[in-house]
């Protein structure tokens, strides 16, 4: 349990052919803090293949993307910093 005050939407999922598909449930996190701290660290050089590559892509958007606010930035220095690699809360 990630114990986090987010809200989670599900969306209905029909497919354009028509076919009704189960539902997508989506967790959608706007608090810097709750990223920081809960979701990077839990994923952060965790996940394999494509969506590990994804999860890196995106850390390196945070950083470069003049529009994400400065709050946000801290996670990019933070994965580059090596602050998840070394801080044994989050092996």
């Amino acid at each position: 349990m990630l114990l986090l005050k987010n809200k989670v939407y599900t969306y209905r999922n029909e497919g354009k052919d028509g076919v009704k598909r189960q539902p997508k449930v989506v967790l959608i996190i706007r608090d810097p803090g709750a990223l920081r701290r809960t979701i990077v660290p839990l994923f952060y050089k965790k996940l394999i293949g494509y969506k590990g590559k994804q999860f890196e892509a995106w850390i390196e958007r945070i950083g470069s993307d003049p529009l994400v606010p400065a709050n946000y930035k801290i996670i990019y220095r933070l994965c580059k910093s090596g602050f998840y690699d070394k801080d044994s809360r989050f092996l």
